[in-house]
């Protein structure tokens, strides 16, 4: 029994043995050492190489071995990785190139080595330099930018086109400082400049672009009572032209004019808003620069000038178009209390040339050495500036809505420059005066006067902020035939030419600036001439009435004490009367039927209603020629003319015959654009049609006419361009008192 019971056990082993060889293994847990890493990939950095690898299943920890030569083995240095799958192998050499492989480590043992790769270390390049200025000089651009602390040179590169690169700009490297002058350059031409940063890691990306344009200055010797100019171009087609006076020193000086870009302008950047006595921000989102320069003068013991500069010049005409207005500010206090203050305000005409609107009582002109500024500024954000959107109407005995005499204002366009469907109206009362019959103002809008009939001149200021008012001073000009017809402001705003109802003569009032207006002396006519032009330069001096048109050449002369008072700065000679050019009768008030052109004081066009003809007038003031003319329709006849802000375009208002568009102002041939331009119109729940239109303006951004329809009492607003009218108006004004002399002022 006992021996087949360990038989039988026996047997059981072997079968154990011969039919489960797997379970024996499997309870034994043998490991397999791994395989080698896979995937190696390495980043260089300063001194370092960053290695990354796929993991590799049944491994638990990671060595790295790394030589200076190929074929690296496990007896190269070795750094454990750990459990992780990257290594930042540092404390190498930079610009030496090393070698590495990985192996993968178990209780079995380490694997094979993975694929060797190779990587370099270097030092990495700089960052981009920021804060690139450049400022023009006389036939140089200075450079300066923001240190890189990595840099140990630096690389600039210039081109005269905008968009310059490494690539395709003139290179100048090895410059070891954040600064650097390019020389050698054409004064007057824009130059676009790039600064990249150098060190052992290479050259960094490009900065941010500036651009200057060199300019070679202005030098002008000034010597007492000789008067003297000089020009500064800041590019092709930006350049001021600078003229003193000759009593603007008492002792020799000598002043120099240098550009300044817009990017080295002092900071704070503001302007002080005398409306409310604060610093405002100057650059805003829709002011454009113009230029900018730095005047100097030696010795600077002179702290001012005893007179304005004056300033002209032309601006690039893609970016101040004609009409605009701009102001020149200089830079006034010291740390953070600088401000730009305004000093006086130009008007661009055709082509850029710049008029300058000269000194008054709010805007000195260019008075001191200091910074200037030359800008556009946004609408609405200038106390200086003219209001292209404001008009003047005097109500001509009309009365006006709120039910008094005085000037009206219209507003039409909002703070944002769109035009309103619906002009805005306010009213300068002169409650004690009637038969308000017209007004003018300096060109900045300063001062302004009216004329009326019950012998007096008022008048009033602030017009540039929107909302004149009205003075308490008149000057009696009874004495000077009384009920004054029509006024023309000189541009330096000091002086103006009063008509009455005189035939011997015309009166100058001086002192307006200074508030202080007085009778200053006469101008003797051939008779009767109850409408007067000035040129917006101050050059021409058109009288008409019923026998003629009268031409006179202004001229400036040291002032001096008129013969009834008050400072005149100006003679008036006359040249020539022309007899077929007079009123007949008709008209004779206001602007009386003519116009200057604002560009070009050669030119003017009359109207003349007693044949039915738009007449040309060449050459003034010294050789005036009555040249193309244009009938009209038989009585049709032109009561009022416009000439448009670029002169090459007149306007010609008629007695219930419409409007008349002609080209041709500046070349000397008048052409009709279009037909007579007569719409209908609704006006409150009605509707009417164009009647007699006596006063005419065109505004000076030159896109629309404003038409006193005298016959529906309201004003019209008409698009215009060179091919015509518009269909319809664009803005109607009802319940306007609108005088019979043509006189509307638009700023």
């Amino acid at each position: 029994m006992k021996r087949s019971l360990i038989l039988i056990l026996a047997g059981a082993l072997v079968f154990a043995s011969g039919c489960n060889h797997n379970f024996r293994s499997t309870t034994t847990n043998t490991v397999i050492v791994p395989g080698a890493p896979s995937g190696v990939t390495a980043t260089v950095g300063d001194g370092t190489v960053a290695l990354k690898w796929n993991a590799v299943s049944d491994s638990f920890n990671y060595n790295v071995y790394y030589s200076k030569t190929s074929g690296v083995t496990t007896a190269a240095t070795k750094v454990s990785a750990g459990s992780l799958t990257s290594l930042t192998v540092s404390g190498l050499t930079d610009g030496t190139a090393y070698y590495f492989v990985v192996t993968a480590i178990n209780l079995s043992g380490e694997s094979k080595l993975s694929t060797e790769i190779s990587a370099t270390p270097v030092f990495p390049a700089p960052l981009a330099p920021t804060g690139l200025s450049a400022t023009a000089g006389p036939d140089q651009v200075a450079l300066t930018w923001t240190a890189v602390s990595s840099a140990t040179s630096y690389n600039v590169y210039y081109s005269t086109t905008t968009g310059v690169t490494i690539a395709g700009g003139t290179k100048v490297a090895g410059i070891t400082n954040p600064a650097y002058t390019v020389a050698s350059l054409t004064n007057g031409t824009p130059y676009f400049f790039i600064v990249t940063a150098v060190n052992s890691g290479g050259e960094s990306a490009a900065s941010a672009q500036a651009t200057a344009t060199p300019t070679g200055g202005a030098g002008i010797s000034l010597t007492p009572g000789t008067p003297a100019t000089g020009t500064l171009a800041f590019s092709a087609a930006d350049s001021l032209t600078f003229q003193f006076p000759g009593n603007a020193v008492s002792s020799p000086a000598t002043v120099d004019i240098s550009a300044v870009d817009q990017s080295a302008l002092p900071l704070p950047l503001s302007r002080f808003n005398r409306a409310h006595a604060a610093a405002m921000p100057q650059v805003q989102a829709n002011d454009t620069f113009i230029v900018a320069f730095q005047l100097n003068i030696d010795p600077t013991s002179i702290t001012v000038f005893n007179v304005p500069v004056g300033v002209s010049g032309t601006v690039d005409p893609t970016v101040s178009s004609a009409g605009i207005t701009l102001n020149l500010a200089i830079l006034s206090g010291s740390g953070s209390n600088q401000a730009w203050v305004d000093v006086a305000t130009f008007v661009v005409g055709a082509n850029g040339a710049l008029t300058q609107n000269l000194a008054s009582t709010s805007l000195q002109g260019l008075l001191a050495p200091g910074t200037y500024l030359l800008y556009q500024p946004a609408k609405g954000t200038s106390t200086s500036v003219s209001n292209l959107g404001v008009a003047l109407i005097a109500d001509d005995g009309g009365v006006m809505a709120d039910g008094q005499d005085g000037l009206q204002i219209v507003h039409f366009y909002d703070k944002n420059g769109k035009l309103l469907a619906t002009p805005v109206i306010s009213y300068l009362d002169y409650s004690n005066q009637s038969d308000l019959d017209g007004q003018a103002m300096t060109p900045d809008g300063s001062q302004g006067i009216m004329v009326d009939g019950s012998n007096l001149l008022s008048f009033f200021s602030a017009v540039q902020t929107g909302v004149p008012l009205a003075s308490t001073t008149t000057v009696d000009i009874s004495n000077y035939g009384g009920d004054g017809d029509s006024v023309g402001i000189l541009p330096n705003g000091d002086e103006a030419v009063i008509s009455g109802d005189s035939n011997t003569e015309l009166l100058v009032v001086s002192g307006i600036v200074s508030g202080t207006p007085v009778a200053a002396e006469t101008i003797a006519v051939p008779s009767n001439r109850d409408g007067v032009v000035v040129s917006s330069d101050g050059k021409v001096l058109l009288a008409r009435g019923p026998t003629g048109l009268t031409v006179y050449a202004i001229a400036d002369i040291t002032p001096v004490t008129g013969s009834q008072g008050g400072m005149v700065a100006h003679s008036y000679t006359q040249v020539t009367d022309m007899a077929a050019l007079g009123t007949n009768g008709y008209t004779e008030d206001g602007r009386d039927g003519m116009a200057i052109s604002p560009t070009d004081s050669s030119i003017a066009v009359v109207a003349l209603p007693s044949t039915d003809t738009v007449q040309l007038v060449t050459g003034l003031p010294a050789n005036p020629v009555a040249g193309s003319s244009l009938a009209l329709p038989s009585g049709i006849l032109p009561e009022s003319v416009a000439i448009s802000p670029d002169g090459k375009f007149a306007v010609v208002a008629t007695y219930y015959g419409g409007l008349f568009l002609f080209s041709g102002v500046d070349t000397g041939t008048l052409t009709q654009v279009g037909t007579a331009y007569q719409p209908t119109y609704t006006l409150g729940t009605g509707s009417v049609t164009l009647g007699t239109v006596t006063t005419l303006g065109i505004t000076l951004d030159g896109n629309y006419v404003v038409a006193g329809d005298e016959t529906n009492t309201a004003l019209v607003v008409i698009p215009f361009t060179a091919s015509g009218f518009a269909t319809a108006p664009a803005a109607v004004l009802g319940g306007v008192a609108i005088p019979y002399n043509d006189q509307l002022l638009i700023h």
